[in-house]
């Protein structure tokens, strides 16, 4: 799914609702999404004509790239000069774009950005006054209170409450930022900039720098672009570059984050302290434990059926002790061990039965073994794909490479933040990461700031803490003067938002380290398990449990689902004869539209 097909998608469902005598309405979304909507952004560009370009690909290859960026020149002197003669692949574009269109490049790409919209729209920000989420808080005290009116707990809440800041993360950032405009050198008028000026502005730099590298046809620039697979075409390593820089922006300091980029391909051999290698060990590790599972369950399979054992035994058992010897070579961490093992493993092929055809349980243990022998370690031969001299070879002759990506991406992180200053625009991570550099210089050295900040807070209570970022889990770690007043309530069965950065690890660090409250002393911290569901029947949170124990495990998903995390019912229900939970199973496997019918 990208721009394109939400545009096209959300205008046919606009002339379906305008047709109906209605007036769409746009709601939530990034507000890049929003603006191709409202100014109606042109994402295409003309279809390829591979005639044409390979006709100006042949020229650069006849004439060289001087020649070729001389044509472009001729009818398009804005884009000649943006476009270094060098890059070929944009040259040959531009030349492509007003061949098919007649009309030049940098004229379509102004258009763009001043175009206006063919709607007439308003846009509807809906938010609720502080003091009614302040007023509601404290109604909900006195409730409490009157029941209670000896607890002291609540009456100091009460009187906390006037001076408590109830907000998101991000909010306390902008505020405090604001605040110490001058601490930072920034204005303290900043805005949060809109997706699609953001995005402009980040491809400005990232297109300007490899402009620039073009330019000074640096070779090492172009052996970077070969490794990356860019050789051909630079949109792919600068849409790398992006991607991550925007995965840095959730980490706390994202300068030493770039640093530890290279510690795995500098200033050592590659052995056993190496991350890759204890990575490839690691999955290795979990393969053969499965393959070894799995060739016990298919031995168990044939033998229940005496015509099969007979002729199938040898060959599994055979099976079964070469996934020994992969076992066994894994025991002393030895790169070469394993990767002879794993060229070594071969399975025989099965001597053909017949009468075997409707036992499904053979059936069930040939597939097994037809999955041992040829997919199975598919994937760990990518991984230990030679011997380790010749791997310790190459991570030292890419270093140099990549050396020069993580200087491209530290260059455009800081140009980038320039452009951003400049334009009194930044982001929300801009915001957190200010307000973390007015807390601390690093993890453990807070600023005579921050212990000012720290004072002003008797709490600081996070909810849905298992969606929290890296960067996020540092500000919190330093407002709470180092967890020590920090009040976190999250569930890590509910973290849904690893594809934007969440790291449910921060909680889950936490909740694994703490002792129960009953079981602590005053000086610990301590966990509350909040087990007590009061939303479903019994039967669901049976349900649940059984499912959520069954794949919840760590080598699958990083939690494992234990005694803590069950679900225990709680609220009462109406008795009823209608079933409470049902599983739907569904083949999605392809199968003939007379099928459906």
């Amino acid at each position: 799914f990208h721009i394109v097909k939400f545009q096209e998608m959300a205008k046919e469902a606009m002339e379906k609702i305008y047709a109906n005598g209605h007036i769409p309405i746009l709601v939530g979304g990034t507000g890049f999404y929003i603006q191709a909507m409202v100014k109606d952004i042109d994402f295409t560009e003309n279809e390829e004509n591979t005639e044409v370009r390979a006709k100006w690909e042949q020229y650069a290859k006849d004439h060289g790239a001087e020649a070729l960026h001389a044509e472009l020149a001729k009818i398009d002197p804005k884009s000649a000069e943006s476009i270094p003669a060098g890059n070929i692949k944009r040259v040959v574009r531009a030349l492509e774009f007003y061949e098919l269109s007649g009309k030049r490049i940098s004229d379509h790409n102004e258009e763009q950005k001043a175009k206006g919209s063919p709607y007439n729209f308003a846009y509807f920000v809906l938010n609720d006054h502080r003091e009614l989420l302040y007023d509601r808080i404290e109604k909900r005290i006195d409730e409490e209170t009157q029941k209670n009116p000896d607890n002291i707990g609540l009456l100091l809440q009460k009187h906390l409450l006037a001076n408590a800041k109830i907000c998101t993360i991000d909010s306390f950032c902008i505020d405090l930022v604001r605040e110490n405009f001058d601490k930072l050198g920034i204005s303290p008028d900043f805005k949060i900039g809109e997706a699609a000026t953001l995005d402009e502005i980040n491809r400005e730099v990232i297109y300007s720098i490899i402009n620039r590298y073009f330019n000074e046809k640096d070779q090492l620039f172009f052996e970077l672009l070969d490794i990356i697979g860019s050789e051909f075409d630079e949109g792919n390593f600068a849409n790398l570059v992006l991607a991550v820089y925007d995965f840095s922006r959730q980490m706390p300091f994202p300068d030493e984050w770039f640093n530890s980029l290279l510690s795995n391909y500098n200033g050592g051999r590659f052995d056993k302290d190496n991350l890759w290698y204890q990575y490839a060990f690691s999955k290795a590790s979990a393969v053969v434990s499965d393959m070894e599972g799995l060739i016990d369950n298919a031995i168990e399979l044939i033998f229940g059926v005496e015509a099969a054992a007979n002729a199938y035994l040898t060959p599994f058992y055979d099976a079964k002790e070469q996934i020994g010897n992969l076992k066994e070579s894994l025991l002393n961490g030895e790169w070469d061990t394993f990767y002879n093992a794993l060229q070594d493993f071969a399975l025989k092929r099965l001597p053909t039965v017949r009468g075997l055809a409707g036992y499904r349980e053979v059936s069930a243990a040939k597939d097994i073994y037809k999955f041992l022998s040829s997919k199975a370690t598919e994937n760990l031969k990518k991984l230990f794909y030679n011997e380790q001299d010749f791997i310790d070879l190459q991570f030292k002759k890419i270093y140099p490479c990549l050396k020069l990506f993580v200087d491209i991406i530290k260059e455009f992180e800081q140009r980038v933040y320039e452009e951003y200053k400049e334009n009194n625009i930044f982001t929300f991570h801009n915001t957190e990461h200010l307000a973390l550099k007015l807390l601390c210089r690093d993890k453990d050295t807070p600023s005579e700031f921050a212990t000012e900040i720290f004072e002003q807070y008797k709490e600081v209570m996070v909810d849905e803490y298992q969606d929290t970022n890296d960067l996020q889990n540092m500000l919190f770690y330093i407002l709470s003067g180092f967890d020590k007043k920090l009040f976190a309530v999250g569930d890590v069965k509910q973290s849904i938002y690893a594809f934007r950065g969440a790291n449910p690890a921060n909680f889950l660090e936490r909740k694994n380290n703490y002792p129960l409250l009953e079981d602590a002393k005053d000086d610990q911290p301590k966990k509350i398990i909040l087990g007590n569901n009061f939303r479903s029947k019994d039967e669901i949170c049976d349900f649940a449990n059984y499912f959520f124990k069954l794949f919840m495990q760590k080598e699958t998903g990083s939690i494992t689902y234990e005694d803590e995390d069950l679900l225990i019912p709680t609220a009462k229900f109406p008795e009823t004869q209608e079933m409470s939970v049902g599983l739907d199973i569904i083949d999605t496997s392809p199968c003939d539209d007379d099928a459906l019918t």
